[in-house]
């Protein structure tokens, strides 16, 4: 249980009438954190990692131009639009998700930059 703007006495009336163990925010809920304040650039990190960690289980080697554009529209941006349509993503986690695609898109590797096919 999850409570705020409470006093102490009533929280405490409440949990023992219940029976529910109190909890600390933040916690994940399908697969977003829940949490009470604006959304930082920390808060955000779980998605960074989901995405990099999607980006190394593709085989980038055995896939074409065309392959990674279609995996970075359909996967990679509706991981961003999913936490986009609950929280108000932060510039600078914007930025960096778009980094990561960019990367993955032009050279097939998220760690490598700068490898832009055309002049």
């Amino acid at each position: 249980m999850f409570m705020c703007n409470l006093n102490e006495e009533f929280h405490l009336h409440i949990r023992d009438i219940m029976g529910f163990s109190i909890g600390q925010l933040p916690v994940k809920y399908l697969g977003v954190p829940l949490i009470f304040s604006r959304l930082r650039y920390i808060d955000c990190m779980p998605l960074i990692e989901k995405l990099e960690k999607r980006l190394k289980s593709w085989k980038y080697k055995y896939l074409s131009y065309a392959g990674r554009l279609q995996l970075v529209i359909y996967v990679l941006s509706s991981m961003q639009v999913y936490w986009a349509s609950m929280f108000i993503i932060p510039s600078a986690m914007t930025k960096t998700i778009e980094k990561l695609m960019r990367a993955f898109l032009w050279s097939g590797n998220e760690l490598m930059d700068g490898k832009v096919k055309l002049a």
